[in-house]
């Protein structure tokens, strides 16, 4: 069993603001929760009262004899080299968490992302912490969220999400490195302009989450945290879309968001299902979680937490990252491939491999077809293919 109330790694947090919110820093937060959830009224935020129930402390309690239970692994970083990873998870696409692997990192030896260093280091820094209803980013300042943080009531609170860690927030990146379970990343050949998002850093206060989803264009990912705590579920590929996301068991006065589904839709689900597998675990301070490609998965955070992940495409997913891609974003794909010829015959190998199985034949176009096939997605294409603007972190070049 796991108690969210002590988190025994790296430094204490303590409460660093007054007990209230000053009027500017609320009126803030307010306008931002408004935009993000138009539907509702700011004071349908805390309409459930979770904040005054022991909800955060009852589902950090895994039932293992639930229907469906299926543990994911847990392994020493000492015991498991990236060789051994690759070919009993990665290869393998299993998920697993690893300790002790995040240990000499800044972010938690020298506890650079500890709340108070947080604020110390980027008080007046804007974050994004959502999105409009146009999806335009939604953005405040680190002091105004971690107040919020420290006061908040809120059912499903507002989750810090930071795609950026340029500029500003740039020195966010010198905190921690890639861990060596993940050596690869193909996407980079993209170039640096048209790389989609793909790394993020995270504070997600209690309650928070993410409900089931699958990450973008097959891609697999690593997650991190280094304070607190986070409840994960996670299912099989071929699990049934509508099924997994159990929104079919949602009842009235229920909401589409991380604590609900923990809370009454999952349980529900796995009762009506009980075939269906149902991988859970508790993700503390230090731990890694691998997700590999195409799982579906979703996330509460037990506990004020901070965390890093990163997606990627490697040898694991390569296939899958570039059948996606091929049949969703041609133009990005063709500068893609482009490059793979240029800088990379092994990955081009690969793709001409793919292009002559006659099962993928509809892939073929990201290479072959002409430009004017999809002006949808001109946004990700750039003329400029220079060698410089490739960042060659992860990708071969033989």
């Amino acid at each position: 069993m796991v108690s969210v109330l002590r988190c025994t790694r790296g430094s204490t947090q303590v409460c660093i603001f007054s007990n209230r919110l000053t009027n500017y820093l609320g009126t803030r937060i307010t306008k931002v929760k408004s935009l993000q959830r138009t539907e509702i009224k700011s004071n349908d935020w805390s309409i459930g009262n979770y904040a005054n129930s022991d909800i955060c402390e009852r589902l950090s309690k895994i039932d293992e004899s639930a229907s469906g239970y299926t543990p994911i692994d847990f392994v020493w970083a000492k015991d498991l080299s990236p060789q051994l990873f690759f070919d009993q998870y990665s290869r393998k696409g299993k998920p697993v968490v690893i300790r002790g692997a995040l240990d000499h990192w800044p972010a938690i030896s020298e506890n650079k992302w500890s709340f108070e260093e947080l604020l110390h280091r980027f008080k007046h820094v804007m974050f994004k912490v959502g999105e409009d209803d146009e999806g335009r980013k939604l953005r405040v300042k680190m002091k105004t969220f971690l107040d919020y943080m420290s006061n908040q009531q809120d059912d499903s609170p507002l989750y810090l999400f930071e795609s950026g860690m340029d500029g500003a927030t740039s020195s966010l990146r010198q905190d921690y490195t890639i861990p060596g379970y993940f050596p690869d990343d193909f996407l980079n050949l993209a170039g640096r302009e048209n790389k989609p998002p793909h790394k993020w850093f995270c504070i997600g206060p209690k309650r928070s989450g993410t409900t089931v989803h699958r990450d973008p264009m097959g891609t697999a990912a690593w997650n991190a945290v280094t304070y607190g705590y986070k409840r994960w579920v996670l299912f099989e590929p071929q699990s049934d879309r509508i099924l997994v996301k159990a929104r079919r068991y949602r009842q009235k006065g229920e909401d589409d968001e991380a604590i609900h589904y923990f809370d009454f839709m999952l349980p529900r689900m796995r009762q009506a299902n009980p075939s269906l597998k149902v991988y859970e675990c508790i993700q503390g301070p230090g731990d890694l979680i691998f997700v590999p490609g195409q799982w579906w998965h979703g996330v509460l955070n037990l506990s004020d937490t901070v965390a890093v992940t990163h997606n990627y495409c490697g040898w694991d997913n390569f296939d899958d990252v570039y059948k996606r891609i091929a049949r969703q974003r041609k133009l990005f794909c063709k500068r893609w491939v482009r490059n793979m010829k240029k800088y990379s015959p092994s990955l081009y190998a690969r793709v001409c491999q793919l292009r002559k199985d006659p099962g993928q034949g509809k892939y073929v176009d990201c290479v072959s077809s002409s430009s004017s096939d999809s002006s949808s997605d001109t946004s990700d294409y750039s003329s400029s293919e220079e060698e410089s603007d490739i960042d060659w972190h992860g990708v071969p070049r033989n």
